[in-house]
C-alpha cells in the first residue's frame, strides 16, 4: 500500500521555511517572508536567489519500506548542480540529483527504507529551488513529523547560502543545525553585503537560540571605505532590536586567496578589524574569527580562491561549532 503525503503532512515536516504553498499541485517553499523579499525587489538576481532551498529539510519518522519523491528543480543561483541528500537515523544513505538542471528538470528519487520505525531526513539543495510533486511512502503504518529542538537564523552571503556544497549536508550551516539539533532558517544571498533593510523587514517576536552573521567579503570587494562603517553599524543596530535577547555570532570573513589586494574598501585585514570593532559595541554579539575556520589552501575551495567545496565546508562547520561552544556553551544543552 502506498501512502501519498498530503500538502499539510509535507508542510508539517518541512523545516527551514518561512512560507510553504501549493502551485499547480506541487509544494513550494521559501526561506524569506514576503516582507523580507521586498528587500530584493529592485535586484532580480537577489530575488531569484531568495527562492533557493538552503537548509530546508523534510524530517519525519516512518516505518515505510520505501520512499518515492517526485519533484521539479530549477537553478536559484549562479550554479546549476542540484542534489538531495537523505539521512536515515543520522546516516547518509543517498545523494541524488544532477550536475546541471538546465539539461533536465524533472526527477524521481526512490529509496528503500528499513521497514521499521526510523527517522528520515531529506536535505534539499542549497542553490536550487524545487517543487515537490509527490512524496510517497510504501507500506507505511507510521508517519510523524520530526521537529528539531532549537532555532538558528543565519544571515550572510554566498558562503552562508551554501556556495559550493554539492552535498547539502556539508554546508557549514547544515553542520551547525545538525550539531545543535536546530531548525535553521537561512537568510543568506550570494553577493550580498551588510544591508539593514533586510533585518528591518524581519519578523519580530521570535527568540532564536542563535543568530549568525557572516558578511564582509563582498563589502570589501564591492563597497567604498566610506560606506562600510554606516552599513555595518546600522545592520547590527537593527539586528539587536529584532533579536534583543538572542546571542549573535559574528563570523569575520574567512580566508580568500586574493586577500593581499587593496580595494576601494582598503586592506582586507584592516576591513575585518573594522567589522570586529563595530560588532563588539553591541552587548549580545560574540566574535568568531573566520580566518581560522577554513584551510588556507586553494584545493579546499571550489573556485580555488573563495568558496569552500564540500571538504572545505566540513572544516568550517567543525571549527565553527567548536568556537561557538567555547563562547556559548548553553547551545550544547
Amino acid at each position: 500500500m502506498k501512502k501519498i503525503l498530503s500538502f499539510d503532512e509535507i508542510k508539517n515536516c518541512l523545516l527551514g521555511a518561512e512560507r510553504i504553498w501549493q502551485k499547480n499541485g506541487s509544494v513550494c517553499a521559501c526561506r524569506f517572508t514576503e516582507e523580507e523579499q521586498k528587500t530584493f525587489g529592485s535586484n532580480p538576481d537577489f530575488l531569484a536567489k531568495s527562492y533557493s532551498n538552503s537548509n530546508m529539510i523534510i524530517s519525519f519518522f516512518t516505518d515505510a519500506e520505501k520512499i518515492i519523491m517526485e519533484y521539479e528543480a530549477a537553478s536559484a543561483s549562479s550554479r546549476y548542480f542540484s542534489f538531495l541528500d537523505v539521512k536515515v537515523d543520522d546516516i547518509l544513505v543517498a545523494h541524488s540529483g544532477t550536475d546541471d538542471v538546465r539539461n533536465e528538470s524533472s526527477f524521481s528519487m526512490e529509496l528503500p527504507l528499513p521497514g521499521k520505525k526510523c527517522k528520515v531526513e531529506i536535505f534539499l539543495p542549497p542553490l536550487c529551488r524545487i517543487a515537490i510533486q509527490k512524496l510517497s511512502l510504501v507500506n507505511c503504518t507510521i508517519f510523524q513529523a520530526s521537529p528539531r529542538q532549537k532555532l538558528i537564523i543565519s544571515y550572510g552571503d554566498s558562503i552562508t547560502q551554501g556556495y559550493d556544497a554539492k552535498y547539502p549536508i556539508c554546508s557549514y550551516t547544515a553542520i551547525l543545525a545538525d550539531t545543535f539539533d536546530a531548525e535553521l532558517i537561512n537568510k543568506a544571498i550570494g553577493g550580498d553585503i551588510f544591508d539593514p533593510v533586510l533585518v528591518k523587514n524581519g519578523t519580530p517576536g521570535r527568540t532564536p537560540d542563535l543568530v549568525t552573521v557572516a558578511y564582509g567579503t563582498n563589502d570589501w570587494a564591492l563597497c567604498s571605505q566610506e560606506d562600510i562603517p554606516g552599513n555595518c553599524e546600522n545592520f547590527f543596530s537593527a539586528l539587536s532590536v529584532l533579536y534583543p535577547t538572542s546571542p549573535i555570532a559574528v563570523i569575520l570573513p574567512i580566508w580568500r586567496k586574493d586577500h593581499d589586494k587593496v580595494t576601494r574598501a582598503g586592506d582586507f585585514f584592516e576591513h575585518r578589524a573594522q567589522i570586529k570593532k563595530i560588532a563588539e559595541r553591541f552587548s549580545n554579539t560574540h566574535i568568531i574569527d573566520g580566518l581560522y575556520l577554513t584551510p588556507h589552501l586553494e584545493e579546499f575551495y571550489s573556485d580555488l580562491r573563495l568558496h569552500p567545496n564540500d571538504t572545505g565546508f566540513l572544516f568550517m562547520g567543525r571549527n565553527l561549532t567548536a568556537e561557538l561552544l567555547k563562547c556559548l556553551p548553553a547551545l550544547q544543552n
